[in-house]
């Protein structure tokens, strides 16, 4: 595409299809339509221990390594863990169905290359797609939506897996890789405590307008559609001029990595297409982990808003990892990630509150109930929308009496200086994850140059103070 604080942790299930062709993304021209060169995707495949080049060699060997998403309603719950041999239905044989350009009939020999490589590690393949449904669902819906390919459902798993990679400077972001410029110009920005590419709603929002746009300039040609999304609209179209200004029926002269890019996508195409052919289940869904998102211009505390759709404001983040701060970041069009079955409720919720005080709610300890009063009487609040809200009781209640400034918080907050190693995890893929050296995870932690580490185990992300 043209386009980390703390990493969320926490997973059971840390297994992760790494689909890229290298690690790092180069710069690239502050056009939003004008890429410098091709993006790989934001993670890579994974070597013995020592992380590759960022010019690795689109064959590197493909892709399934530790690469966790979060610790929230994203995980499968037990339930669903132990009845996953069950026979899929529903959302896949509904995707399958509405495949256009990704089936198995499409295949050629670099898609069925990719294909047979990613099939040979089946059961980490349906760990890591049992991990990222309910992102799947989302993304799917908003493709319909928008009236596009659900085969395009895929490329974030091309780009990055689903994970909201974080990024320095000028350099792609997100579930779905967005150069700054670029998710400035569709919809998703950046602003103090907020990351709009990091948001998987908003940064969707931002992937599916430009799309839109580039299905326009390429006359749904998905294949150059795919291919801008990852090179640039302008290099595909220079690529496509022949002689005396002639078009080529092929695009000429693109980086390898953007013809594989493509490849990628429709090998996961095919693997969803026809999983009994390489011996995959499908995971079911479990409608009680299905993500839905809601318009809020208004800037609104993070807090406030978990109490009220009854999550933890943790598990809230989580969901919207491009969230720094104390407050939503308050625009047109901002989109707040939730658990679908809580998106009625917080709406109702939201509807009888001035808006003019969105941003002041907070947590009053009140000694006695005649100070309550007074406090809601001059905060303006009916009594039964005082209590409405707080229903739940307590010494603490919410009240619109804050200042309404966000306040700042830090992105290296002690939660972040330690890590607890679990099943399958490496050195380099801690290291990676976490913007790291293997070396400095190796001194930090007083390792020896060969030693293993293992579940449980601690791990400094810091150096000693």
């Amino acid at each position: 595409m043209w386009r980390n604080t703390e990493l969320v942790r926490g997973l059971t299930l840390s297994l992760a299809l790494l689909l890229a062709a290298c690690a790092g993304a180069p710069q690239r021209s502050a056009d939003p339509q004008q890429a410098e060169s091709p993006r790989p995707a934001a993670t890579q495949a994974a070597p013995p221990e020592l992380p590759k080049s960022s010019s690795e060699s689109p064959g590197a060997e493909p892709a399934l390594a530790e690469t966790p998403m979060h610790a929230d309603g994203l995980e499968p719950s037990a339930d669903t863990a132990a009845n996953g041999s069950s026979p899929p239905m529903d959302f896949w044989a509904g995707l399958r169905s509405e495949l256009q350009f990704t089936r198995c009939a499409d295949e050629d020999t670099q898609s069925r290359h990719w294909t047979k490589r990613y099939a040979g590690y089946p059961q980490r393949f349906q760990q890591t797609i049992e991990q990222i449904a309910p992102l799947m669902q989302y993304v799917a819906a908003e493709l319909r939506a928008a009236d596009l390919p659900v085969d395009f459902v895929f490329l974030p798993i091309v780009e990055s897996t689903y994970f909201p990679h974080r990024s320095r400077g000028e350099r792609p972001a997100g579930i779905w890789q967005l150069m700054p410029q670029t998710a400035r110009g569709y919809g998703a920005p950046m602003k103090p405590q907020y990351d709009g590419r990091l948001d998987y709603a908003q940064a969707t929002h931002a992937a599916i307008t430009l799309l839109t746009h580039l299905r326009v300039q390429f006359n749904d040609d998905w294949k150059l559609v795919n291919m801008a999304f990852n090179a640039g609209e302008y290099r595909v179209k220079n690529a496509l001029k022949g002689s005396k200004g002639s078009r080529l029926p092929e695009p000429r002269g693109l980086s390898p990595i953007t013809i594989e890019h493509y490849a990628k996508l429709r090998s996961l195409g095919c693997l969803i297409d026809q999983p009994e052919r390489f011996n995959l289940q499908l995971p079911i869904i479990d409608d009680t982990r299905a993500l839905a998102s809601v318009e809020l211009p208004e800037a609104w505390p993070i807090e406030f808003l978990a109490h009220l759709l009854v999550i933890d404001p943790q598990e809230l983040k989580k969901l919207n990892p491009g969230l720094f701060g104390t407050h939503t970041p308050g625009f047109p069009g901002y989109r707040l990630m939730v658990p679908a079955r809580a998106k009625d409720d917080l709406i109702a919720g939201l509807a009888p509150l001035p808006t003019a005080v969105s941003a002041r709610w907070q947590r009053v300890a009140l000694a006695d109930p005649e100070q309550q009063r007074t406090l809601v009487l001059q905060s303006g609040l009916e009594w039964d929308l005082f209590t409405s809200i707080n229903r739940q009781g307590g010494e603490r209640v919410w009240l619109p009496t804050g200042t309404g400034v966000p306040k700042p918080v830090a992105l290296s907050e002690p939660a972040g200086e330690t890590y607890r190693v679990r099943q399958g995890d490496t050195l380099w893929h801690i290291a990676k994850r976490y913007r790291l050296r293997v070396q400095q995870l190796v001194d930090w932690n007083g390792l020896g140059k060969r030693a293993l580490i293992k579940p449980g185990q601690w791990l400094r992300l810091r150096a000693p103070e």
